[in-house]
């Protein structure tokens, strides 16, 4: 069977991202429709890798690149997988529906996350106030883990200890924009 451009594209990053991955024979996909989209490492060097068509996660296992289900589809109630972020032991992921996956229509738009020991889910913080898009997370100093809306210009915070997103940034100089021939309701 010959690698998809997806597949290659995905070992290509690998090999040049990652000493443990350097050099290393490609890593298979789960399958072609997989459509990767969102990468994050734990400190053990594991890769977590989402699907924006599938709503699931895989695990690349650091040295041995044996690839694992990791969530299954829908878990947690994600949809399709855009932003990953591993935070000592969780992984936060940005679960949104741009209309693209089997699950679309299924779940609205959240951070959610996994205890990245057990795979168990371990907290779904809805996007507030009508958000529509969780994209891209990152991690202050002081823990407060954060979330893009590229449908609205948000940034959402969930502060240590919380079980809620709050509005972290509100600003109407950052509009969405939309792309040729795409509608942002």
């Amino acid at each position: 069977m010959k690698p998809s451009l997806p597949t290659i594209w995905l070992a290509g990053v690998f090999a040049a991202a990652l000493p443990a991955f350097a050099g290393a024979e490609p890593v298979i996909l789960p399958d072609v429709k997989f459509a990767p989209e969102g990468i994050s490492r734990d400190a053990d060097g594991n890769l977590y890798v989402g699907s924006l068509t599938q709503g699931r996660l895989i695990e690349i296992a650091a040295y041995t690149h044996e690839v694992t289900d990791f969530a299954v589809a829908g878990a947690n109630g994600m949809v399709t997988v855009v932003g990953l972020h591993v935070e000592k032991d969780r992984l936060f992921v940005c679960s949104s529906d741009p209309g693209i996956s089997a699950l679309t229509g299924t779940s609205a738009p959240a951070l959610v996350a996994f205890d990245v020991a057990t795979a168990m889910p371990s907290g779904r913080y809805p996007l507030p106030e009508g958000g529509a898009f969780c994209n891209d997370i990152a991690l202050l100093p002081d823990g407060t883990i954060l979330a893009t809306d590229s449908f609205a210009p948000r940034i959402y915070a969930l502060k240590p200890g919380a079980d809620h997103l709050e509005i972290w940034l509100d600003d109407d100089r950052f509009p969405a924009r939309a792309l040729p021939n795409v509608e942002i309701a």
